[in-house]
């Protein structure tokens, strides 16, 4: 049950880390796109 406990804590911990590093990149992009292309 740790073992099982342990495992999936880690992967939502590392999930939650690539969602919080996609927003960062698309956040970044958007802003590359709107200094390139000014509307």
């Amino acid at each position: 049950m740790l073992l099982c406990a342990g495992l999936s804590f880690r992967s939502g911990m590392v999930c939650s880390v690539s969602i919080t590093l996609n927003q960062r990149v698309v956040a970044l992009l958007n802003a590359g796109c709107r200094k390139v292309l000014p509307r």
